[in-house]
């Protein structure tokens, strides 16, 4: 994974709300997308109540193949599950297939606005806690996350991908193979609501209905705010649009 270093824009907190991140053209990686704060190193301004900040980021460049497999997208669809299924990316150290719901305004509107994602913890941090009394609002989450597909081979690193992940959306294992998941793996995942949906030649049977959205518990936080704004970034890298947002089909 390479790294590339972003000039942002001021970050302000007084009473006009947040400021709208600039990203200069020349600095923009074209079709990259953020997974990872490295470092980010503010200067206080001298005038005004806000920082200048030069965030590192990681970020790699999509594949032109990348796509979501045809049997994904139909197990996601055996679910019932609404969404888009996005390529496979790495979600808190798990590769998984995200399943997010677009809002094709907020999506629009962050666009138009210039308002991209948004790696920086800190700064979600404030937006997630914002209140009217600060001012104007900051950017809405243009994605939500509806849940995970693991394609694990091992029910074992499924099981832990999804367990893992239960607080951000509902899980969901996608598996292959003559003899399906024995009786003791199904309640291993019917304990933890997650859905297994088993592939044999052309149908797919839905064996454990798990959970729908996160786990009861959950809050939301901004560790969330965090994912949502990653995978926002990864649906623009890898060409998906707000067009059939409804649907579980590939939008590129």
């Amino acid at each position: 994974m390479g790294a590339h270093v972003l000039p942002l824009a001021i970050l302000h907190t007084g009473a006009a709300g947040p400021a709208r991140r600039e990203y200069p053209e020349r600095t923009r990686p074209e079709h990259s997308v953020a997974v990872v704060d490295r470092s980010a190193r503010c200067l206080p301004m001298t005038v005004g109540t806000g920082y200048r900040c030069t965030l590192m980021i990681g970020h790699r460049t999509p594949e032109p193949h990348e796509s979501v497999p045809q049997r994904v997208v139909d197990s996601v669809r055996a679910a019932a599950w609404g969404g888009v299924v996005l390529p496979r990316t790495r979600v808190s150290d798990y590769v998984v297939f995200p399943v997010v719901e677009i809002d094709t305004q907020v999506w629009e509107e962050r666009v138009a606005g210039g308002h991209g994602p948004e790696p920086d913890r800190s700064t979600l941090g404030i937006w997630e806690s914002w209140t009217t009394a600060l001012g104007a609002s900051p950017p809405r989450p243009a994605v939500s996350i509806a849940g995970f597909v693991s394609t694990a081979a091992k029910p074992t690193d499924a099981l832990n991908a999804l367990d893992s992940l239960a607080g951000y959306g509902a899980g969901l294992w996608l598996t292959s193979g003559v003899r399906g998941p024995t009786t003791w793996t199904l309640s291993e995942f019917d304990l933890a609501e997650i859905y297994v949906v088993r592939e044999q030649s052309d149908d797919l049977d839905v064996l454990v209905e798990g959970r729908r959205g996160p786990v009861a518990t959950a809050r939301r936080m901004a560790s969330l705010r965090h994912k949502e704004e990653l995978l926002f970034g990864w649906a623009l890298a890898t060409g998906y649009s707000p067009a059939n947002a409804g649907s579980t089909t590939s939008m590129r």
